[in-house]
């Protein structure tokens, strides 16, 4: 989308993995600390699951969209995803803040 050069690509995709590699383990680590103490494995199954699930069906549901758009756009899309996942997570936050005010 950004690069027309291949190798430039291919190291925006290194940089990218390995930020995935060390974010993701985290990720799964927290989710176990998340609710009450006795939830922590299903909190952590549905989290492992959920990412699982967008591992396989993601390059599938990225085909499938090049059929209707450009790759370009395909691949952008799932960055656009990622983004608003992000701002829910911090309005979630800042929600749950709030109530605990309450």
């Amino acid at each position: 989308m950004i690069s027309t050069s291949s190798p430039v690509a291919l190291l925006g995709w290194l940089i990218a993995g390995v930020g995935i590699a060390g974010v993701v383990p985290q990720l799964f680590a927290y989710s176990a600390e998340v609710g009450e103490e006795s939830h922590a494995g299903r909190n952590m199954a549905k989290v492992v699951g959920i990412a699982y699930a967008g591992i396989l069906s993601g390059p599938a549901i990225i085909g499938f969209l090049t059929i209707v758009v450009p790759l370009n756009i395909a691949l952008g899309l799932g960055v656009v995803l990622g983004l608003f996942t992000a701002l829910g997570t911090l309005l979630i936050e800042r929600r749950n803040l709030s109530a605990k005010a309450l």
